[in-house]
């Protein structure tokens, strides 16, 4: 009997009712994804060209929305209620850009207790200005590469760029400066911004929750996020146990397309046809120590590897 080919093992892997799904992205794309494409704010603006180097989604939230509200208030009565509000709202998002995102977070010029932090991360949101990692580290990419190509907000790209420009034309985010945010994926107000995703074994998992209770510290975890920690994981820094491979289970929230382990996985247990799965209370398959996906096999030592 002939091997399956490739396309039939792939099909009978996604058969295997592993409780996952597929993710299916919200823009369609008919082209696939070309890493030597060049980036649309590396190319020249032009007539036929303008509208895709504006980020039309900050443009709406900092531009149109406001210009709308200003136009219609000349049809429109002003109340005292929308009037307090107003200027309510105007200094407290200000707070929270200026005395939040900027000295607090961007420079940590200031210490600040929890409930304090709290209020500035919401009302600093209120300011729709993206979330705190991604504002704060584009201006310490500022103050570290001052005026250079690798300045954000480098001014020799005009002074409307440099104040409301850079929000809302698309910018390549290979082009800005790298600099030390360690110590914002550490904070718990500016972690719920957004996820510390790492991929083990093809399989993606939210660990935000777990870097301060991590063993081995949290600057190794931190190295890790959005990155492949499969080697590091098994064996590369340490080899963890089967307790460590359970826990990090919890964690899952996703799988990559292709899945790499994670399909040979799948198709390994659907030829498998002696196993016997056993569920918990739940209905929840139950997987036993040493056999989570995430528990990659170490390579035998031979002579052919001398």
């Amino acid at each position: 009997m002939s091997e399956p080919s490739a396309s039939a093992a792939k099909a009978q892997a996604s058969a295997f009712p592993d409780g996952t799904t597929d993710y299916v992205p919200l823009r369609s794309s008919s082209s696939k994804y070309d890493p030597k494409k060049v980036h649309i704010a590396d190319t020249p603006i032009t007539w036929s060209n303008w509208y895709k180097h504006v980020n039309w989604l900050n443009t709406i939230f900092i531009v149109f929305i406001p210009l709308i509200g200003f136009v219609s208030s000349y049809w429109v009565p002003l109340k005292l209620s929308t009037a307090i509000f107003s200027v309510i709202y105007y200094f407290n998002t200000g707070l929270g850009i200026t005395a939040g995102y900027h000295r607090l977070w961007a420079h940590s010029s200031y210490k600040a207790t929890l409930p304090l932090r709290i209020y500035l991360a919401a009302v600093g949101a209120g300011a729709v200005e993206g979330s705190i990692r991604w504002w704060s580290r584009g201006h310490r990419s500022h103050h570290r590469y001052t005026d250079t190509d690798k300045d954000p907000y480098s001014v020799r790209k005009g002074l409307l760029y440099s104040h409301m420009g850079w929000m809302v034309m698309k910018q390549n985010p290979k082009r800005i400066g790298r600099c030390d945010i360690s110590d914002l994926n550490e904070d718990a107000i500016v972690s719920k911004n957004g996820k510390a995703l790492v991929a083990i074994a093809g399989v993606i998992h939210d660990v935000g929750d777990f870097i301060r209770d991590h063993p081995g510290g949290k600057a190794l975890i931190n190295s890790a996020i959005g990155k492949d920690a499969t080697a590091i994981f098994n064996g590369g820094v340490y080899n963890h146990s089967n307790a460590a491979h359970n826990l990090l289970s919890t964690m899952r929230v996703g799988v990559l397309r292709g899945g790499c382990e994670v399909e040979i996985w799948k198709r390994a247990q659907f030829e498998n046809k002696d196993v016997t799965y056993i569920n918990d209370s739940a209905g929840q398959r139950i997987v036993r120590a040493g056999s989570q996906v995430t528990k990659v096999a170490q390579p035998v030592a031979s002579a052919d590897a001398a």
